[in-house]
Protein backbone atom coordinates (compact mmCIF):
# COMPACT_ATOMS: atom_id res chain seq x y z
CA UNK A 1 0.00 0.00 0.00
CA UNK A 2 1.14 3.78 -0.45
CA UNK A 3 0.47 6.94 0.57
CA UNK A 4 -0.45 8.26 -2.91
CA UNK A 5 -3.30 10.71 -2.04
CA UNK A 6 -6.59 9.90 -4.23
CA UNK A 7 -6.76 11.80 -7.62
CA UNK A 8 -9.28 14.49 -7.63
CA UNK A 9 -12.16 13.54 -9.92
CA UNK A 10 -14.95 15.77 -10.92
CA UNK A 11 -17.62 16.44 -13.55
CA UNK A 12 -19.80 19.31 -15.00
CA UNK A 13 -22.92 19.24 -16.16
CA UNK A 14 -24.84 22.35 -18.02
CA UNK A 15 -28.11 22.94 -16.82
CA UNK A 16 -31.18 20.86 -18.33
CA UNK A 17 -33.48 23.13 -20.48
CA UNK A 18 -36.29 20.27 -20.42
CA UNK A 19 -37.85 18.24 -17.49
CA UNK A 20 -36.63 14.90 -20.09
CA UNK A 21 -32.90 16.50 -19.82
CA UNK A 22 -33.08 17.21 -16.35
CA UNK A 23 -34.68 13.48 -15.91
CA UNK A 24 -31.18 12.75 -17.96
CA UNK A 25 -29.39 14.97 -16.23
CA UNK A 26 -30.16 13.04 -12.73
CA UNK A 27 -29.02 9.49 -14.47
CA UNK A 28 -25.87 10.95 -16.03
CA UNK A 29 -25.00 12.26 -12.27
CA UNK A 30 -26.11 8.84 -10.86
CA UNK A 31 -24.37 6.90 -13.03
CA UNK A 32 -20.86 8.62 -12.70
CA UNK A 33 -21.02 8.97 -9.06
CA UNK A 34 -19.89 4.86 -9.41
CA UNK A 35 -15.95 7.04 -10.07
CA UNK A 36 -16.55 8.15 -6.52
CA UNK A 37 -15.96 12.03 -8.01
CA UNK A 38 -14.76 14.78 -5.21
CA UNK A 39 -17.84 16.97 -6.58
CA UNK A 40 -20.01 17.54 -9.59
CA UNK A 41 -21.11 20.93 -10.74
CA UNK A 42 -23.87 22.63 -13.01
CA UNK A 43 -23.09 25.69 -14.78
Amino acid sequence: MTNTPKPTISFEFFPAKTEEGLKKLKEDAKRLSAFDPTYMTVT
